[in-house]
Order: structure tokens, then sequence, then C-alpha cells
């Protein structure tokens, strides 16, 4: 018997019904199994890291409460209990930890019934029933950034240039209702700087213009999902999914901010001419490419130079 929207019932199949027009709907509940590799070289395959295992909530309202994730009593003592913050329309993820190998994953987090439970806020108290795969669908394929990509981007791209990155296309593994290939760039503090969600079939994505900072190491993450959707899983009104990951990350190093684009804005272009040519003509100190106190046409020669050559 469990406590859910203030009265005591039973679980019953795999959802239960806990009504209340004043708690918010958790609209999706799934387990989520990870395979992360890293890119050491342009054509050396990428090399296996670990294994990952996540539990995943999304929900239409804000809500401060306890989480209470139970795995099947056949495996290693839970439950383990999150403060968790969840704003509206976004996805609270706990990620368990990692392993060296799939049948350790399996080892702690085995075929069977889940648990998962939310006591307070304005979600109320309620839980649900989640059946963990019998299968493990990883996407067929490892994620690959291609030679002439992978050579690019560890020897130095210009961030005020739109950034081409290409890769192999991802596989549908059978049983898999959906596939999806993401690409996540993170700057050297871990904040995210560029995301993208493409269709499966994808080999290439397009980083705007300036969207990454000059002259800094980045970790670029391209990722392939494999995804198993249960109607009626979990919480009522939601939907319950598996969701199957392998993901490969490596380093793009961005080249120093150009002294060409002199107006930091939009990479080089027309404008940063004209503006270098008002500075040089007024002997701004801001004309001054060589370092020497005075303005002269040394410095008007290199910045031409620097223009045409796009740094």
């Amino acid at each position: 018997m469990l406590m859910c929207c203030g009265r005591r019932i039973a679980l019953v199949g795999a959802a239960l019904a806990c009504h209340g027009s004043a708690l918010g709907v958790i609209q999706t509940v799934e387990l989520g199994y990870q395979i992360r590799y890293q890119q050491t070289g342009a054509t050396t395959p990428p090399v296996l890291q670990n294994y990952a295992f996540f539990s995943q909530l999304t929900s239409d309202n804000e809500f401060d409460a306890l989480q209470a994730f139970v795995r099947p009593t056949a495996s290693t003592a839970f439950p383990q209990r999150e403060l968790i913050d969840l704003d509206g329309g976004l996805t609270y993820e706990f990620v368990s930890g990692t392993y060296a190998t799939e049948s350790a994953v399996r080892t702690d987090f085995p075929a069977g019934n889940y648990q998962f439970s939310v006591a307070g806020g304005t979600l109320g108290n309620r839980s649900a029933n989640f059946s963990g795969p019998t299968t493990l669908l990883w996407p067929t394929l490892v994620p690959r950034f291609l030679s002439g990509t992978y050579t690019t981007i560890t020897a130095g791209v210009r961030s005020y240039d739109p950034i081409t990155l290409t890769f192999n296309s991802a596989t549908l593994p059978a049983g898999a209702t959906l596939a999806t290939t993401s690409l996540e760039v993170r700057d050297a503090s871990g904040f995210t700087v560029y995301s993208a969600s493409l269709p499966n079939t994808a080999t290439s994505v397009v980083i705007p213009a300036n969207d990454l900072d000059a002259g800094n190491e980045h970790t670029v993450e391209l990722r392939f999902e494999a995804v198993v959707n249960f109607p009626g899983a979990g919480f009522v009104g939601g939907s319950g999914m598996h969701r199957f990951r392998r993901s490969t990350t490596c380093t793009l190093i961005t080249l120093p901010p150009c002294q060409a684009d002199f107006n930091g804005l939009d990479g080089v272009d027309l404008f940063d001419l004209f503006d270098y040519l008002n500075a040089w003509f007024s002997s701004s100190p801001a004309a001054n490419m060589d370092t020497f106190s005075s303005i002269s046409t040394t410095d008007l020669f290199i910045f031409l130079n620097l223009w045409f050559a796009r740094c």
C-alpha cells in the first residue's frame, strides 16, 4: 500500500491513478542506458570510456519534492532520495554512476519493476511502477567524427566563421520506435554553448559563427539515441520510455580572436574594414597594429593583410 494524492492505494499494473486538479502533471518517465566513448585520433576508432544508467522525469509544472527511485528487489539496496526542483517543461535527470562493463550495469539495474515516487511540492504524493527492459537496444553504430572534421577541430577552427562538423549517421536497432542524433558543445566550465537535435540520418551540423568563444578548448559530444516507447507506462497522463544512448566526445579548439574582426561583430566583413579606416584616419589608439607609439601606414598594411587573409 502507498500514499497517492493523500489517499492510501495499492499498486496495480504499470501505472497509478493520481487525481487532483491542483497538482502538476508528470509528462514522461524513463530509464536510460548510455555508453560513452572518446575520440582521440582522426583515423583511430573512438575508445570506450564507461557505461552509465540514468532515470528521468519531465513535468509540466515547477515543483519542489522528494523523489524516491527504487530498483527491483533483486538488485543492490535502494532507495536513493533526491531533493528535486523541476522547472515546467524541463527534465530532471538523475545519473547513478559509471560502470566498466554492460554486465555491471545489468547487475545494479536488472530487468523488472522500478518504482518512482514523488512526495510533496505542487505534484502532491504519487507513485508508479515502470518495467525495466529485458533487452538493451543500443544504437548499432558508434558515433564518430569523420577524419577531415576531426583533424580540423583539433588543429583549431575560427569561431567567427560557421563551423561544419561531419560524422557518421545513426542506425535504428530492431525494436526501437525512434532514433535521434544530437550534438552538444560545452566550454571549459562545462556550460553548454551550443546544442542541436537532429534526425538519425544526419551526417553534419553547422555551428553558427560566434556561438563559441575564441581561443578556448571546448568539448563536443555527439549522441546517437534509440528510444522504445511504452504508452501508459509510468504515471497516469504520462508516457514511459527506455532510452539507449551511445555518445562520443572530442576536444574542439577555437583559434585566438582575429585582429581583422575589428568591431568584434559577426566575423570579418566590410564593416570591420570601414571601422578600422575610420579609426586609422582619426589616429585612434585602436588602429595601432604593430604596438609602436605612432599610427603609421605600417599599421594600415598590417590590418589590410589580416583582413584579406581573414587572419
